[in-house]
């Protein structure tokens, strides 16, 4: 019976790993697999220097998402949490998360 059940186990994780294989990011995307609109990365880090008076090298793009207000790229300046989103004109927004 024991034998029955590790073989069980290694089933499923085999299948576990398996179906995991398929779902790596694609190069250029992150863990929500979105490519942020053309120039918005580029327009966020900027605004986000101007905004904390830091070079753009201190400040890490942590995650690209798509939410249901458009594209959101998360950020870490300094260590605390900003966002960045675009505004219906086409300019960027960059805020804290905890100004919601």
């Amino acid at each position: 019976m024991a034998h029955i059940l590790r073989l069980a186990a290694l089933a499923v994780s085999a299948g576990v790993a398996a179906g995991c294989a398929g779902t790596d990011p694609a190069p250029g995307r992150l863990s929500d697999n979105i490519v942020p609109p053309a120039g918005m990365e580029a327009a966020c880090l900027s605004e986000a220097e101007r905004l904390a008076g830091v070079p753009q090298e201190s400040i890490a793009v942590r995650n690209r998402i798509e939410t249901g207000g458009g594209p959101f790229i998360g950020l870490d300046i300094g260590g605390a949490s900003y966002g960045c989103r675009t505004e219906p004109d086409g300019s960027v927004t960059v805020f804290s998360q905890y100004a919601n």
